[in-house]
């Protein structure tokens, strides 16, 4: 595997009742340097520049929500995968850098 070839990457542990849900935790791995998250739940991100996709937010995949029974839309997702590549001059693969800021 080369460093800036994609990888799809399983992350998991979510817990949206306690405010740890997809849109938070994916934010923080686009954050981390070296690393280019290109999709999001299957679902690709817009890009800066691109004439189809004006917007560089990412579009989320919505088929993990339900409606309890107060009528309100309530998060029950619980993982999700992302596709990435590492965008450094190192080796690194983008599931090791990505391990590497977030596993202690």
């Amino acid at each position: 595997l080369e460093n800036n070839e994609a990888q799809r990457i399983y992350v998991g542990g979510l817990d949206p009742s306690r405010g740890l849900t997809v849109e938070l935790v994916a934010s923080r791995l686009r954050a981390v340097k070296d690393v280019e998250i290109t999709s999001i739940n299957d679902v690709a991100i817009k890009h800066r520049g691109d004439a189809n996709c004006p917007s560089s937010e990412p579009i989320y995949n919505p088929k993990h929500r339900v409606i309890d029974e107060d009528g309100d839309l309530v998060d029950t997702r619980k993982f999700f995968y992302i596709e990435a590549r590492s965008t450094g001059a190192s080796s690194t693969s983008a599931l090791d850098l990505l391990a590497k800021q977030y596993h202690n």
